[in-house]
Protein backbone atom coordinates (compact mmCIF):
# COMPACT_ATOMS: atom_id res chain seq x y z
CA UNK A 1 0.00 0.00 0.00
CA UNK A 2 1.29 3.45 -0.99
CA UNK A 3 2.13 5.50 2.23
CA UNK A 4 1.44 8.69 -0.39
CA UNK A 5 -0.63 9.99 -3.26
CA UNK A 6 0.87 12.63 -5.46
CA UNK A 7 -1.95 14.73 -7.59
CA UNK A 8 -0.63 16.37 -10.45
CA UNK A 9 -3.38 18.24 -12.72
CA UNK A 10 -1.58 18.47 -16.06
CA UNK A 11 -1.76 20.85 -18.61
CA UNK A 12 2.01 21.40 -18.95
CA UNK A 13 2.82 17.31 -20.69
CA UNK A 14 6.63 18.37 -21.27
CA UNK A 15 6.87 18.99 -17.77
CA UNK A 16 6.57 14.87 -16.63
CA UNK A 17 9.75 13.52 -17.53
CA UNK A 18 11.61 16.08 -15.22
CA UNK A 19 8.72 15.83 -12.38
CA UNK A 20 9.23 12.03 -12.29
CA UNK A 21 12.26 12.02 -11.89
CA UNK A 22 11.84 13.31 -8.21
CA UNK A 23 8.57 11.89 -7.71
CA UNK A 24 9.45 8.44 -7.73
CA UNK A 25 9.09 6.18 -4.89
CA UNK A 26 8.33 2.73 -3.90
CA UNK A 27 5.88 4.47 -1.44
CA UNK A 28 4.41 7.05 -3.28
CA UNK A 29 1.19 6.54 -6.09
CA UNK A 30 1.58 9.19 -8.53
CA UNK A 31 -2.02 10.08 -10.38
CA UNK A 32 -1.57 12.41 -13.10
CA UNK A 33 -4.57 14.31 -14.47
CA UNK A 34 -4.89 15.50 -18.14
CA UNK A 35 -6.95 18.45 -18.94
CA UNK A 36 -7.36 17.21 -21.98
CA UNK A 37 -5.54 14.86 -24.54
CA UNK A 38 -3.38 16.85 -26.67
CA UNK A 39 -0.42 14.35 -26.56
CA UNK A 40 0.93 10.80 -26.15
CA UNK A 41 0.20 9.37 -22.94
CA UNK A 42 3.85 7.81 -21.40
CA UNK A 43 4.08 5.18 -18.63
CA UNK A 44 5.59 5.81 -15.99
CA UNK A 45 5.99 3.34 -12.93
CA UNK A 46 3.50 3.22 -9.57
CA UNK A 47 1.30 6.16 -12.07
CA UNK A 48 -2.10 6.40 -13.07
CA UNK A 49 -3.70 8.52 -15.58
CA UNK A 50 -6.63 9.91 -15.70
CA UNK A 51 -8.21 12.75 -18.67
CA UNK A 52 -10.80 15.25 -16.90
CA UNK A 53 -11.90 18.23 -18.54
CA UNK A 54 -13.63 20.77 -17.88
CA UNK A 55 -13.72 24.00 -19.66
CA UNK A 56 -15.09 25.88 -16.81
CA UNK A 57 -12.07 24.66 -14.34
CA UNK A 58 -10.00 27.10 -12.49
CA UNK A 59 -6.30 26.30 -11.68
CA UNK A 60 -7.08 22.12 -11.73
CA UNK A 61 -8.89 22.51 -8.98
CA UNK A 62 -12.11 19.91 -11.05
CA UNK A 63 -8.80 17.61 -11.80
CA UNK A 64 -7.73 17.15 -8.05
CA UNK A 65 -11.25 16.28 -7.15
CA UNK A 66 -11.41 13.84 -9.97
CA UNK A 67 -8.26 12.32 -8.33
CA UNK A 68 -9.74 12.30 -4.75
CA UNK A 69 -12.83 10.83 -6.20
CA UNK A 70 -11.05 8.06 -7.30
CA UNK A 71 -8.95 7.30 -4.28
CA UNK A 72 -12.22 7.41 -2.14
CA UNK A 73 -13.86 4.44 -4.81
CA UNK A 74 -9.92 2.54 -4.39
CA UNK A 75 -10.93 3.03 -0.30
CA UNK A 76 -7.70 4.75 -0.23
CA UNK A 77 -7.41 6.09 3.50
CA UNK A 78 -3.63 7.93 3.40
CA UNK A 79 -2.11 10.61 2.53
CA UNK A 80 -2.24 13.21 -0.75
CA UNK A 81 0.04 16.03 -1.84
CA UNK A 82 -0.75 18.47 -4.66
CA UNK A 83 2.65 18.82 -7.01
CA UNK A 84 1.53 21.39 -9.84
CA UNK A 85 3.01 20.64 -13.27
CA UNK A 86 4.85 22.93 -13.18
CA UNK A 87 7.17 21.81 -10.33
CA UNK A 88 9.27 19.25 -8.49
CA UNK A 89 9.61 17.26 -4.96
CA UNK A 90 11.87 19.00 -2.80
CA UNK A 91 15.12 16.80 -2.27
CA UNK A 92 14.38 16.84 1.57
CA UNK A 93 10.47 16.75 1.40
CA UNK A 94 10.26 12.99 1.43
CA UNK A 95 12.54 12.28 4.55
CA UNK A 96 10.28 14.81 6.45
CA UNK A 97 6.70 13.95 5.41
CA UNK A 98 7.45 10.09 5.66
CA UNK A 99 8.39 11.07 9.41
CA UNK A 100 5.22 12.46 10.34
CA UNK A 101 2.96 9.90 8.43
CA UNK A 102 4.78 7.22 10.45
CA UNK A 103 3.66 9.34 13.30
CA UNK A 104 -0.15 8.80 12.04
CA UNK A 105 -0.90 12.62 11.54
CA UNK A 106 -4.99 13.02 11.11
CA UNK A 107 -5.17 16.14 8.97
CA UNK A 108 -2.58 18.59 7.95
CA UNK A 109 1.06 19.50 7.95
CA UNK A 110 2.22 22.43 5.89
CA UNK A 111 5.82 24.06 5.75
CA UNK A 112 8.01 26.69 3.68
CA UNK A 113 8.39 27.36 0.09
CA UNK A 114 11.63 28.00 -1.93
CA UNK A 115 9.90 30.85 -4.09
CA UNK A 116 13.11 31.64 -6.63
CA UNK A 117 15.51 31.67 -3.45
CA UNK A 118 13.06 33.87 -1.38
CA UNK A 119 11.40 31.13 1.98
CA UNK A 120 7.73 31.84 1.76
CA UNK A 121 6.39 30.77 5.41
CA UNK A 122 2.45 30.01 5.43
CA UNK A 123 -0.19 30.81 7.14
CA UNK A 124 -3.53 28.90 7.23
CA UNK A 125 -5.70 31.45 5.70
CA UNK A 126 -7.12 31.73 1.95
CA UNK A 127 -4.54 33.92 -0.32
CA UNK A 128 -1.25 33.10 2.70
CA UNK A 129 -0.48 29.63 1.27
CA UNK A 130 0.54 27.60 -1.87
CA UNK A 131 -1.29 24.23 -2.69
CA UNK A 132 2.77 22.70 -2.76
CA UNK A 133 2.87 23.83 1.10
CA UNK A 134 0.53 20.96 2.51
CA UNK A 135 0.09 17.49 3.25
CA UNK A 136 -2.98 16.25 3.93
CA UNK A 137 -5.07 13.00 5.11
CA UNK A 138 -7.36 12.32 2.74
CA UNK A 139 -10.67 14.32 3.27
CA UNK A 140 -14.38 13.91 2.36
CA UNK A 141 -14.42 17.76 1.51
CA UNK A 142 -13.19 18.39 -1.68
CA UNK A 143 -11.85 21.60 -3.40
CA UNK A 144 -14.00 24.49 -4.36
CA UNK A 145 -13.48 25.68 -8.29
CA UNK A 146 -12.00 28.83 -7.91
CA UNK A 147 -8.59 30.10 -7.76
CA UNK A 148 -8.33 30.58 -4.54
CA UNK A 149 -9.71 26.97 -3.89
CA UNK A 150 -6.74 25.92 -2.36
CA UNK A 151 -6.63 28.03 0.56
CA UNK A 152 -10.40 27.23 1.33
CA UNK A 153 -9.58 23.63 1.53
CA UNK A 154 -6.68 24.70 3.96
CA UNK A 155 -8.30 26.19 6.00
CA UNK A 156 -11.58 23.54 6.36
CA UNK A 157 -8.90 21.11 6.91
CA UNK A 158 -6.98 23.15 9.49
CA UNK A 159 -9.95 23.05 11.97
CA UNK A 160 -9.47 19.25 12.90
CA UNK A 161 -5.70 19.39 13.40
CA UNK A 162 -2.55 21.10 11.54
CA UNK A 163 0.80 20.69 11.70
CA UNK A 164 3.67 22.86 11.37
CA UNK A 165 7.03 21.55 10.08
CA UNK A 166 9.91 25.26 10.46
CA UNK A 167 11.47 23.17 7.34
CA UNK A 168 11.94 24.62 3.93
CA UNK A 169 10.33 21.38 1.67
CA UNK A 170 8.58 22.44 -1.85
CA UNK A 171 8.92 24.85 -4.44
CA UNK A 172 7.38 27.38 -6.42
CA UNK A 173 6.89 27.29 -10.02
CA UNK A 174 10.23 25.59 -10.08
CA UNK A 175 9.76 24.55 -13.77
CA UNK A 176 8.86 27.69 -15.20
CA UNK A 177 11.00 30.38 -16.81
CA UNK A 178 11.61 33.59 -14.52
Amino acid sequence: MYKLCIITPCSRFENLDTMYETVKHPSVLWIIVHDSLNHTLKEYENTVQLICHRPDGIAGKPQINAALDILDKLDYHGYCYVLDDDNIIHPDFYKHIFRYIKKGFNSLIYFNQDVHGVIRIPSLHVGMIDQAQYVFHIPTIRFSNQYDGDGIFVEMLAREHSEYINETLCYYNKLRPL
